[in-house]
């Protein structure tokens, strides 16, 4: 896979950075067995990203539902690792790992397109203003055999807060995706320009709301708007507002504090790229009982990560 990485952040950590969401594939990746229910809506201006930006889509009027449920891998497609499923008769085949998640291919009514060089739209560790590029081909058969072939540009390009119908979710990151790409057939070639716009809660793998527009040789051909409707995820925001860790920045031990005091049954702490440092696993740990010892941790930024018993994943920044 071709790959330019532009990090537009760089490594330096300052004051200013401290309130930044940091995502990694812990924050992200999907569990099998799980589903995710949603709304999709009418077309919304996405806005601008930058820091602590609050969108306010609570305008967004449901059009429709859908319930993505997580299942194992297709053995047709070897390098997957889960199968997303819709109610419209269509699935998607994806590999989650600690770099990114990748589109390996879809099931959409029949028409079977398959990735010979994945689509990746997410990449490992998120940090704000990163961006990379990615080129993906893939071929399939409607009443002719297409090849397509194109790019994928992934960038990070805002945090703050985001309101739909569901709820106001804190903490939230923007993902911006620009995929341009062509479908070449025996009588000619289709190109089209993709521009989504999706946003994220640590925690939770399905978006919270995603804004997308469509055109196709040049003319525009739909636009629409999506947001959840699960209750977990209301839950979610509720409890990842109350999570506090302290002391921040911590020398010897951090120690948690949280609205509903919850059962966990994993701690994890790891460093700016993703790596885990400490991992504790136990069955009915109480979190604001729960100590964590960083004392031989060296100085720089890292990142609790709390999953408790119903799987719900926490997660906070602190400075040793």
């Amino acid at each position: 896979m071709k790959k330019s990485l532009l990090n537009l952040f760089g490594v330096l950590i300052s004051a200013s950075t401290l309130a930044q969401p940091v995502l990694n594939s812990s924050d992200l990746n999907y569990q099998i067995g799980m589903s995710y229910e949603s709304s999709t809506a009418q077309y919304i201006n996405p806005g601008p990203g930058g820091a602590n930006v609050t969108w306010d889509f609570s305008a967004f009027t449901s059009s429709g539902t859908n319930v993505n449920t997580i299942t194992a891998a297709n053995p047709s497609f070897p390098n997957t690792t889960i199968t997303g499923s819709s109610q419209a008769n269509s699935e998607a085949y994806y590999q989650e790992d600690a770099t990114g998640k990748y589109l390996w291919g879809i099931d959409a009514g029949g028409t079977i397109i398959t990735y010979t060089d994945p689509s990746k739209i997410l990449f490992y560790p998120l940090t704000y203003n990163a961006s990379e590029t990615n080129t993906f081909e893939a071929t399939f058969f409607s009443g002719m055999n297409f090849t397509r072939a194109g790019t994928d540009e992934v960038t990070y390009d805002g945090y703050g807060t985001v309101i739909t119908p569901n709820g106001t979710y804190n903490d939230v990151i923007r993902v911006a995706l620009h995929q341009e790409y062509s479908d070449v057939y025996q009588g000619g070639t289709i190109t089209y320009v993709v521009d989504a716009y999706t946003w994220y809660l640590a925690g939770y793998p399905d978006p919270v709301a995603a804004i997308t527009e469509i055109s196709v040789d040049g003319q525009p051909a739909g636009s629409n708007g999506f947001y959840s409707t699960n209750s977990s995820l209301a839950l979610l925001s509720e409890e990842s507002k109350s999570f506090e860790i302290y002391p921040n920045p911590a020398t010897e031990n951090i120690n948690f504090k949280s609205l509903n005091n919850l059962e966990i049954t994993e701690v994890k702490i790891v460093n700016s790229l993703g790596e885990i440092m400490i991992k504790n696993t136990q069955n009915n740990m109480i979190l604001n009982d729960t100590k964590i010892n960083v004392s031989d941790l060296e100085n720089g930024v890292y990142f609790v990560q709390i999953t408790g018993e119903n799987g719900m994943i926490l997660s906070r920044k602190f400075i040793k």
